[in-house]
């Protein structure tokens, strides 16, 4: 119930997590999420930016509880979905 990777790229991007049955996108990214783009597919957008300096113990826990509790399957995504 969860994929993780880098940031949708564009219409293609959000098509294939459709595809792939995604129902919800969480973005810890620190770049604005193409929300409107998401909503296109039928996805729900969820932004949690999250820094290179390390994870705040409440941002950790906002993340872990939108896996939880939001429609699945969930993809997890930072910019290069490297970190």
């Amino acid at each position: 119930g969860l994929f993780s990777g880098s940031s949708p790229d564009g219409p293609a991007g959000f098509a294939s997590l459709r595809q792939l049955g995604v129902r919800t996108v969480i973005s810890v990214d620190g770049t604005t999420p193409e929300v409107t783009e998401a909503l296109k597919y039928g996805l729900r957008y969820v932004h949690l930016p999250i820094g290179y300096d390390g994870v705040p113990r409440d941002k950790g826990l906002a993340v872990a509880k939108a896996v939880r509790e939001l429609p699945r399957p969930v993809y997890l995504h930072c910019h290069h979905g490297k970190h």
